[in-house]
């Protein structure tokens, strides 16, 4: 089972909220598992999210299909807290059945007055994607950060921007990054950032303190793709004795990007591996 965490000093804030997911487990990544042709494939989802509640407050996700409510917060699942040094941290484990993607949102609700919501993630919905290599039981670590309001880029990601200001922006729908198919001993590694804010010529990059993400270089960054604007994805296969490990986000043109890749082939690594908020991803178990 993975059992991945973010370590994030306080309550963080950024654009139409961070993602990341774990795939790991006791099958996932080549060991196959004895199950009837008739059971349920199902997969654990773990979400995690850091977030500074006040005093009576929780927090829901919901989602599509059932067990997460069908979207109707009222009917999601209610999150459990606990510090991680000055962070709180809401996690729940939902055993979900096997299917290709999930919707989701994150609200928070007050105890008080009926699990009434008090603030939710107004002008996005998240998407969990599972991938199909995955086996019944297998863990999945989901690691969110919340869509602060306060952000000019949430601003950007209401109606009155999609729907007028940019209509006339060229817009990407259908997208898919390339999955990664992890060995023995290893998790698949998945980023997912949002943000509107970007120019036409900008494009997202990860970089971090593992080989996979270009060791802190500029040079060997790993260039996200544009899966549904404003959507930038991207995945790594990591071996559960590099973690944990800590990244960050990074905003460079297209002209950089092109440059970064030229060079990370020319010193022999993978150009679809470069690297440049942080966090600190913890090893699964």
């Amino acid at each position: 089972m993975a059992s991945g965490a973010p370590r994030v000093p306080g309550q963080p804030a950024g654009p139409a909220g961070g993602f990341m997911s774990l795939m790991s487990g006791p099958s996932y990544g080549g060991i196959s598992q004895m199950r009837s042709e008739k059971q349920e494939r199902r997969i654990n989802v773990h979400f995690r999210i850091p977030y500074m509640t006040k005093w009576g407050q929780s927090m829901v996700v919901a989602g599509t299909g059932a067990l997460l409510g069908n979207m109707n917060f009222a009917k999601g699942v209610t999150l459990k807290c606990h510090h991680e040094k000055d962070a709180l941290v809401w996690e729940a484990l939902v055993s979900l059945p096997w299917q290709a993607s999930y919707r989701y949102k994150y609200a928070i609700v007050s105890q008080e007055d009926g699990q009434q919501v008090v603030d939710k993630e107004e002008f996005m919905e998240r998407t969990l994607l599972l991938h199909e290599g995955l086996n019944h039981g297998d863990v999945v670590e989901v690691l969110d950060t919340w869509c602060d309001r306060s952000y000019p880029g949430s601003i950007l990601a209401s109606s009155a921007f999609t729907k007028v200001i940019h209509e006339h922006k060229q817009m990407r729908t259908g997208g898919h990054a390339p999955q990664q198919q992890p060995a023995v001993g290893e998790a698949v590694v998945r980023f997912q950032v949002m943000d509107w804010m970007l120019d036409d010529g900008q494009v997202i990059c990860v970089t971090g303190s593992i080989p996979q993400l270009g060791m802190w270089q500029p040079d060997q960054m790993l260039l996200l793709t544009e899966t549904d604007t404003p959507c930038w994805e991207g995945e790594i296969r990591v071996p559960y004795s590099a973690f944990a490990f800590t990244y960050k986000y990074a905003v460079i043109s297209r002209s950089q990007a092109a440059t970064a890749a030229a060079a990370a082939a020319a010193v022999g690594a993978d150009p679809s591996i470069a690297a440049p908020a942080g966090s600190s991803i913890a090893a699964p178990i």
